[in-house]
């Protein structure tokens, strides 16, 4: 699901941070600044999409137990009705 791809990112994520930094030492001077920027870049990206990711786990977490707690009530509900019944 996406969970697993979330994942898949991270581990690629860690692959391209990785070779940026053997990138960044073996360039030369000039181009360090270039490489730093990108590499900034991709780990903004990243934390973006990983405070987005865990927000919506929570929001779902949320309406989860919310809807438990209503299934709840309405089962507590149709119990009082059937007693009323009998």
């Amino acid at each position: 699901g996406f969970k697993e791809e979330i994942d898949g990112l991270q581990e690629e994520r860690d692959v391209v941070q990785n070779l940026g930094t053997e990138l960044m030492t073996a360039c030369g001077e000039p181009d360090k600044p270039i490489m730093k920027k990108s590499l900034d870049e991709v780990n903004s990206a990243w934390e973006s999409l990983d405070k987005t990711w865990k927000e919506r786990v929570e929001r779902l977490e949320e309406a989860m137990q919310a809807a438990v707690q209503f299934q709840d009530g309405l089962q507590g509900m149709f119990d009082w009705v059937d007693i009323l019944e009998s």
